[in-house]
């Protein structure tokens, strides 16, 4: 779950890799990068997807529900979703 400057400054040779983005939407449906509680979404997913056994992309959506957050795939790139207050 490395950023996409990561990504971009160290890349790996791994098909089973994505580049994980995360926003804030507010009310409005208005979104934002999230900046200073990234690592807070990143982890909360993590956590899930680790009790939840992930083996694949195809999982991401479901899970990102269980973190109380959203999921959009595109292009190898996964994009959390989470509420305003998060």
């Amino acid at each position: 779950m490395r950023s996409k400057s990561y990504q971009e400054l160290a890349p790996i040779d791994s098909s089973n890799s994505w580049v994980v983005e995360v926003f804030v939407e507010n009310a409005n449906g208005e979104r934002k990068p999230l900046n200073h509680f990234n690592k807070k979404a990143k982890g909360v997913f993590a956590k899930f997807a680790d009790s939840e056994g992930l083996d694949g992309i195809d999982q991401v959506e479901s899970l990102a529900l269980k973190a109380g957050q959203r999921a959009e795939i595109a292009d190898g790139v996964v994009t959390l979703v989470v509420p305003e207050g998060y």
